[in-house]
């Protein structure tokens, strides 16, 4: 318990200096985010994260993960992330998406087949619509031309 609450001050501090350092920066660009707007938001976004753990580790026979399949949970979406970012250049953005959504409700949530290739097949879909069809932002083209 006494780690969480150093854990949640120490982020709070670190996303107050990274909030502060984006508010150095120019926050807009003409009518686009400038350099600013990134830095500010996530250092803001940290600070509401480390309230939230302050807030849960307040009741003092409740740990902030209870047991090592958790903590599981915990690393194996970690790693789905960090694969994630580094075969996107390499599948794409719909294909890395697709199997990043269907990995995390088929094998972490253990969900049923029909579920995840749903939300899998609709999450790419809505990411293709919101972002090539209606904002018109190119998605990143993998090695299969997906």
């Amino acid at each position: 318990m006494k780690v969480d609450r150093i854990a949640g001050t120490v982020f709070f501090l670190i996303g107050a200096f990274i909030a502060r350092e984006g508010t150095q920066l120019p926050y807009t660009s003409g009518r686009s985010p400038g350099a600013g707007f990134l830095p500010l938001w996530l250092g803001i976004v940290l600070m509401l994260l480390s309230v939230v753990l302050l807030a849960s580790t307040r009741r003092p026979n409740e740990p902030f993960i209870k047991d090592v399949s958790g903590f599981r949970k915990v690393c194996l979406i970690t790693a789905s992330f960090l694969v994630y970012i580094f075969a996107l250049s390499y599948l794409g953005l719909l294909l890395a998406l697709t199997i990043l959504l269907a990995f995390l409700i088929g094998w972490v949530e253990r969900g049923r087949w029909q579920v995840w290739v749903s939300v899998a097949g609709l999450g790419s879909l809505s990411c293709y619509l919101l972002f090539e069809v209606w904002l018109g932002v190119p998605l990143p083209i993998g090695m299969f031309g997906i």
